[in-house]
């Protein structure tokens, strides 16, 4: 517009950003049904799903570790929407789920990958 001394009442600054190529996952994680919360402490992910099912996952060596079912009837259990590790102490990982049914579930895991968690609280 200047070049061809059109008059303007306001200059328009115009900022350009070069187009990125999008991101390569490194690690993926296919979930049986939508994934509600997930919360990953250094290669290990916790994932909590709409099934009820909460998954803890290696995304180092691309591993289910396990996958429970949380609430109180496990064949029909509500979805869960939030997920957080508590504490991990040598050979122990604490962690907790929460669903639409109110309630809060602590578990404990003993990190042996043979072995199942263990619930320790229910919380309404």
């Amino acid at each position: 517009m200047k070049e061809n001394e059109i008059e303007t009442d306001k200059e328009i600054e115009i900022l350009v950003v070069e187009k990125q190529a999008a991101p390569v996952p490194e690690h993926t994680y296919n979930g049986e049904d939508w994934i509600s919360d997930i919360k990953i402490r250094g290669e290990t992910v916790l994932a909590a799903a709409y099934d009820g099912t909460l998954t803890l996952w290696d995304a180092g060596e691309q591993e289910v570790l396990f996958q429970i079912v949380c609430g109180r009837d496990a064949t029909k259990a509500d979805p869960l929407k939030c997920c957080t590790f508590l504490q991990e102490k040598e050979d122990v990982l604490y962690f907790v789920a929460g669903g639409l049914d109110s309630d809060l579930s602590v578990w404990k895991w003993d990190k042996n990958r043979l072995s199942k968690p263990k619930p320790m609280y229910s919380l309404r």
